[in-house]
């Protein structure tokens, strides 16, 4: 695409953290594959030309890295500059609105296309040797649901998400359930559940079985899971939980405090995706809508972990 003379002016200005930060997403992420994948992508929108799928998935990545609303991303868009070159859109040309946005993300959830854009990207960095395969830190965090003060009584929005009780406060939303590698602590798998699903019951089906260990809170402690793992022959790094009414021993206790010294590392993407992608509340209504964000925000954050590592994509496979 020629741009304008605008567009060639500002290209040559001294490029900001934002611009800077853009254009090593956009040298890394594998084009090829994802334009591929998405390419059954029509907008609907017949009084203009549509927008490619590429076009559209920019602008989810803008919307989903600063954590804005489709609204604030269609005015940051016609704003600045560096969402522009990211978009590839010419100054003087239209971009999408929010309608535009909210309909092609619907149209990626009714596919499951967040879940295969996770799985895309994760085989992609494989192959690039960032997922080493010898463990798997396991770890849940809680996003709250959104919530109504109607004349001082609580309302819920969200009839879905469900209450859990952490420490002596209450929540109530959803969980992202993660086992990261922790080579680049990258996620391999995630998985959401609502609140009130304990995290044992999410281990199996989080764990993608490539692994040699598994090290997790004692919120995933038991005998059988111990008796299990040992038997495939990966290493149990699960903290040992007191019997009730009992007490670790010293051998326990010691234990203890050198798997959660490793097993801090977990908390790394929870915070990137917490903090960076101003993920402190879910956005979406349902257990369906959320699912597929979270699948979006952890391929965005294996991206983003390792983009300063990956050497420049090319446009073909």
């Amino acid at each position: 695409m020629q741009g304008s003379f605008l567009d060639i002016f500002c290209g040559t200005s001294k490029g900001t953290k934002s611009s800077k930060f853009l254009e090593e997403i956009d040298s890394v992420m594998p084009w090829y594959r994802i334009n591929k994948l998405l390419s059954k992508w029509k907008d609907a929108n017949t009084g203009r030309k549509g927008f490619s799928p590429e076009t559209m998935f920019r602008m989810s990545l803008l919307k989903d890295f600063y954590g804005l609303s489709d609204a604030d991303t269609e005015e940051l868009i016609n704003d600045r500059i560096s969402f522009r070159r990211f978009m590839k859109i010419d100054i003087s040309c239209p971009a999408p609105d929010e309608t535009t946005l909210c309909r092609f993300r619907a149209w990626l959830t009714e596919n499951n296309l967040q879940e295969k854009l996770f799985n895309l990207v994760n085989k992609y960095l494989d192959k690039k040797g960032f997922f080493v395969k010898k463990g798997s830190l396991v770890d849940a965090t809680i996003v709250e649901a959104p919530m109504n003060k109607n004349n001082g009584e609580k309302d819920w929005i969200d009839k879905e998400a469900s209450s859990t009780k952490k420490g002596s406060r209450w929540y109530r939303g959803y969980k992202i359930h993660a086992d990261i590698d922790p080579a680049h602590t990258l996620f391999a798998g995630v998985l959401t559940t609502t609140a009130k699903v304990a995290d044992i019951t999410c281990l199996e089906p989080l764990l993608s079985g490539a692994t040699e260990s598994v090290i997790a809170d004692k919120g995933y402690y038991s005998q059988e899971l111990k008796r299990q793992l040992r038997s495939q022959g990966i290493h149990c790094g699960i903290l040992d939980k007191a019997p009730k009414g009992k007490k670790l021993s010293n051998s326990q206790r010691k234990r203890n405090k050198k798997l959660s010294s490793a097993r801090a590392f977990v908390e790394h993407p929870f915070n990137v995706i917490k903090n960076w992608f101003k993920f402190k509340k879910v956005r979406y209504v349902g257990i369906v809508k959320n699912t597929a964000h979270v699948f979006m925000l952890a391929m965005m954050h294996n991206i983003y972990k390792v983009r300063k590592l990956l050497e420049p994509e090319l446009s073909i496979a």
